[in-house]
């Protein structure tokens, strides 16, 4: 799975459970205007932030094992 793909499908489970970009965001804990970036594939996660949100949505980090591969990490 790409980064691309795991924003979506991040997107589709948020949506699912009803929870708007500025809730979840107070989850991992990010900004709102941070979490809408990603969204919008404008904003590159790393891999605390994947493992945050995989956990809050129950997403199985063996499925975006890769993901780690191609993600950019910021300071």
């Amino acid at each position: 799975m790409n980064q691309y793909d795991f924003i979506e499908l991040v997107k589709k489970k948020r949506e699912h459970q009803f929870l708007s970009q500025k809730d979840f965001a107070k989850q991992i804990p990010l900004s709102k205007s941070t979490y809408c970036k990603i969204e919008n594939h404008q904003q590159n996660l790393n891999f605390f932030i994947i493992k945050r949100i995989a956990e809050l949505l129950e997403i199985d980090l063996n499925l975006i094992k890769d993901l780690k591969k191609e993600t950019i990490f910021f300071d």
